[in-house]
């Protein structure tokens, strides 16, 4: 008895004593992206710029900076007393056609009564995304900003685009810019990196200074097609079409998630899920005390990191599930870039004709308002457009171009998507400009750089880099892998359609599998009763118990529930 209390008291005492772990003290993670600054653009090579005539289109893909949880901590860790704490308060503005005539409410969270501790909103900012998105913000401008045909736009051209959303604002014009357009997932953390990168890319640091910004409704959201209200389902189909592949399957049974559930049991008492392993990486990021250990710490992130590649990244079932979410995606991008094509062939076309600029306006202005729809967004002239978004959106994006590696975006993760006017001296038209099959997309080349680093190759261009020597590709090449994709709302019926008869499919042959089942288990249970009473008399009651009592061994009901 005596050496039985030691014991527990011993486990008491471990677990009371485990170890903790902070960014402070045991040093920066990727994902936290706590030194934005390291990051640049690497210069265009001379292969390059051989190719290129002008920069003429910009779209970056950002996902927001860092965040807090979007549930309690004690639900994670029942004897943390860790607590965020936001130093900022949000500034409620309302707009109504163009017009503010009211005060502003700045909106304090009451401390320790929201759903997750502290006073901060849920799943809301950190302070850390301020220098993060004001890095990418900078890093953009040094790229981007200059007199070189391979710059979006000049200093001076910049300098008056700020200077001309401050006078519409003081004005009480309208402000909506031609040249930047910024859309963007509905939510404070999103929103609030927008608000952050453009305040520093226009150096603009006044608050009653307003500017455009597209957004959708969360349940309808072409950055988030897993949380769409009209095709409900979608999320589920991405998981069950994950967690079937033989990666999955092998992860969930590995010394790896073997070791990792232990860890957690052992620290918390509760076993190891996806959402037990992110939470915790947000409350490392966030400058929390985390009660693991380091090693239980690091066991953790990569299992984290390992289930969210085997559902999204896995090729195998990942790219069926991911190119249906990234299908309102898609659409976006093709649809601005092809409007903005059509828009320059159109100024071109007038200026041709030898007419000057306000003419050019006027004519394009007569043009667009005979036709029935206006631009969408009416971004035809955008130069630039920011997209932020989530981690799942350039997951999605990534996978369904087949360019994913299966890494989990850090936070502020920035890509950019270039769309180049090509050169006459340019190679690989000169070279196949017999093959051209698509004319209104010739003359322009792309690529794609995540954190100033070319991200390629680009399935399809590989002839193409091997020729050029270059990180450029024909802009038709990524048309045709876009081509797919649907308005959200076109979108929507396509999904309930897909999700529908895969669940009724798989609903089937799921519930035929349960009638073999419950057939074979009867068969058992009458064989079973057949045995006992041919040796009833010999065996007797005492078998007749042990029978009743573990039947569940006999009949085969264990259930095994996959720890993610």
């Amino acid at each position: 008895l005596m050496h039985f209390l030691f014991a527990a008291i011993s486990i008491v005492l471990t677990a009371c004593t485990s170890d903790t772990v902070n960014i402070g003290s045991n040093g920066p993670i990727e994902y936290c992206n706590v030194d934005p600054l390291r990051w640049d653009f690497e210069p265009l090579t001379s292969f390059d710029l051989k190719r290129i005539k002008k920069l003429q289109q910009v779209h970056i893909l950002a996902r927001h900076g860092a965040r807090i949880l979007a549930k309690p901590i004690k639900s994670i860790f029942p004897n943390s007393d860790a607590k965020f704490e936001c130093k900022w308060t949000t500034v409620n503005t309302r707009y109504y056609e163009n017009q503010k005539d009211w005060m502003s409410f700045r909106l304090h969270f009451v401390n320790n009564e929201q759903i997750v501790e502290g006073n901060c909103h849920v799943s809301g900012s950190l302070q850390q995304v301020i220098p993060q998105h004001r890095a990418n913000a900078q890093m953009a401008a040094r790229f981007y900003i200059g007199e070189e045909a391979h710059h979006l736009m000049t200093q001076s051209e910049l300098n008056d685009i700020s200077g001309q959303l401050t006078y519409y604002n003081q004005l009480r014009q309208n402000i909506d810019i031609p040249e930047i357009k910024i859309i963007s997932a509905n939510y404070e953390r999103t929103i609030t990196s927008a608000t952050v990168f453009m305040s520093e890319f226009l150096n603009i640091n006044t608050p009653s200074v307003a500017m455009e910004l597209y957004t959708h409704d969360f349940q309808s959201d072409p950055y988030a097609a897993n949380k769409d209200k009209m095709c409900p389902q979608f999320a589920g189909y991405i998981d069950d079409l994950g967690m079937a592949s033989k990666q999955f399957q092998e992860l969930m049974k590995s010394e790896l998630a073997a070791r990792v559930d232990k860890e957690w049991f052992a620290a918390t008492g509760n076993h190891y899920s996806y959402d037990y392993g992110a939470s915790a990486t947000l409350m490392y990021c966030g400058g929390l005390d985390v009660p693991l250990s380091w090693d239980a710490f690091l066991d953790s992130l990569n299992m984290s990191y390992a289930i969210r590649e085997a559902i999204l990244s896995n090729n195998e079932t990942s790219y069926t599930s991911c190119k249906l979410a990234a299908s309102p995606m898609a659409w976006l991008f093709r649809t601005l870039i092809k409007n903005h094509i059509v828009y320059l062939r159109q100024v071109e076309m007038y200026r041709a004709a030898g007419e000057d600029s306000e003419e050019i306006k006027t004519e394009f202005e007569h043009e667009k308002s005979e036709v029935d729809n206006e631009y969408y967004l009416y971004a035809e002239q955008a130069k630039l457009v920011y997209h932020s978004v989530h981690d799942t959106s350039i997951l999605y994006l990534l996978q369904a171009m087949n360019m994913s590696n299966g890494r989990q975006p850090m936070f502020a993760e920035m890509l950019t998507l270039e769309i180049y006017e090509r050169s006459e001296d340019d190679p690989w038209y000169n070279y196949n400009i017999d093959q051209v099959t698509n004319e209104l997309f010739a003359r322009y080349l792309f690529r794609w750089t995540r954190k100033g680093k070319a991200l390629a190759p680009f399935p399809g261009c590989e002839k193409e880099y091997e020729l050029t020597k270059s990180s450029l590709c024909s802009l038709s090449v990524l048309m045709d892998v876009l081509e797919y994709g649907e308005n959200i709302k076109e979108w929507e019926q396509t999904c309930q359609n897909v999700t529908g008869e895969y669940f009724d499919t798989h609903t089937k042959h799921g519930h035929a599998k349960k009638e073999k089942k419950k057939k074979k288990k009867e068969k058992s249970e009458f064989m079973g009763y057949l045995w006992t009473f041919v040796f009833g008399v010999s065996v007797g009651v005492a078998v007749m118990l042990f029978v009743n009592k573990y039947h569940a061994w006999f009949l085969n009901e264990w259930k095994y529930e996959s720890i993610a």
